[in-house]
C-alpha cells in the first residue's frame, strides 16, 4: 500500500534563514578550498634558502672548535623563526646567531682563541641575535655557528647540518642546510691543527 507524503506547510519566517542555492557561491568555495591548498603548506613548512654570497669558516685549534658562515633567506610570505641548529657526528653546537647580513665582510682580527671571541669580535651585538630568532619575510641574514669538535673520526663531509625552523602558526620543520656548511668541510684536508693528521 502506497502513502502519499503530504507537504508540511513552511514558515515564512523560517524560509528566509534559509540560503538559496547559487553557483557562484559554489564557484567561490572551491577557489577558497583551492587556495588553502596552495597556502597551508607554505604556512606549515617554512624554509631558509642559501643566499647568493654563501659562507665560510674559521677553524680554532687551540679550542677545537670551528665557525661556520651561510647567507640564509626567508622563503614565503610570512616570518619564520630559526629555533636552532642541529648536531653533527664528531661537533656539537656551542651557540648559534643570525647575524647581519654583510657579517662576513666584517671578518675579525687574526688570534683569537675561540668561535665566541670570533662572534663577538664580527658583531658586538651578537647577543641579540642569538638562537632563536625571527626573520621577517625576504630578510636575509648570515647563520653563524660554532661548533666544538668532539670527535674527528665521527665528522663527514657527507653529514649536512638541518636547522630547527617555527612558522608563526607554531609548526616546526627541519630544513637541511647544503653539506659544505657542517664542521668538517672546514677541516678537509685538515691544515688547521683542529684535527690532527693520524
Amino acid at each position: 500500500m502506497m502513502s502519499a507524503t503530504v507537504p508540511t506547510p513552511v514558515d515564512p519566517t523560517l524560509a528566509t534563514l534559509v540560503p538559496r542555492p547559487s553557483p557562484w557561491r559554489n564557484v567561490v568555495l572551491v577557489a577558497v578550498a583551492f587556495a588553502a591548498l596552495v597556502v597551508v603548506p607554505v604556512l606549515a613548512r617554512p624554509s631558509i634558502v642559501p643566499g647568493s654570497t654563501g659562507g665560510g669558516s674559521t677553524a680554532f685549534p687551540e679550542s677545537r672548535q670551528v665557525v661556520t658562515q651561510l647567507q640564509v633567506e626567508a622563503a614565503g610570505p610570512l616570518p619564520v623563526t630559526v629555533v636552532a641548529v642541529d648536531d653533527v657526528p664528531g661537533a656539537t653546537v656551542v651557540g648559534a646567531w643570525l647575524l647581519p647580513a654583510d657579517a662576513m665582510e666584517t671578518g675579525a682580527p687574526g688570534g683569537l682563541p675561540d668561535g665566541a671571541a670570533y662572534v663577538a669580535a664580527v658583531d658586538p651585538h651578537a647577543a641579540d641575535a642569538a638562537l632563536p630568532h625571527r626573520l621577517r619575510a625576504g630578510e636575509r641574514a648570515t647563520l653563524t655557528v660554532v661548533w666544538q669538535i668532539t670527535d674527528c673520526a665521527a665528522l663527514s663531509t657527507d653529514d649536512a647540518p638541518e636547522a630547527v625552523l617555527r612558522t608563526v602558526l607554531g609548526t616546526t620543520s627541519r630544513d637541511e642546510l647544503p653539506d659544505w656548511t657542517g664542521p668538517a668541510q672546514a677541516l678537509e684536508p685538515d691544515g688547521s691543527g683542529v684535527c690532527p693528521r693520524q
